[in-house]
């Protein structure tokens, strides 16, 4: 999935790069998160058999990619309520994956 998303990342460097879309160098580095920096980030997260882990997981592994694409079209589109909840359903998998590392912070460091 990184290398991929940082394949998508590249299209849109170059996009910027050629004028072909208007987005910023602080829109592409916020994209950099999304499609390159979390998926290798969740592949270094160790395995635990707790159902949450379990859960967040499973949200993480199918909401990574459309997350991450409905983010990135929420930039193309005039700001407001369309592109805000684009952009939601990223919200809801970091939400996931927060609770998911409260949860493990709690159950290894208390």
């Amino acid at each position: 999935m990184a290398a991929a998303g940082g394949a998508v990342w590249l299209v849109l460097l170059g996009g910027v790069l050629l004028n072909f879309s208007w987005l910023s160098i602080f829109d592409l580095l916020f994209l950099l998160a999304p499609w390159v920096v979390v998926p290798l980030a969740l592949s270094l997260v160790p395995e635990q058999t707790n159902p949450l882990s379990q859960v967040s997981k499973l949200v993480a592994r199918y909401l990574l990619l459309p997350g991450a694409a409905l983010a990135t079209a929420g930039f193309f589109l005039n700001d407001g309520w369309t592109a805000g909840a684009l952009t939601g359903v990223w919200v809801v998998m970091a939400a996931f994956l927060a609770v998911d590392g409260l949860q493990r912070v709690i159950r290894t460091r208390l």
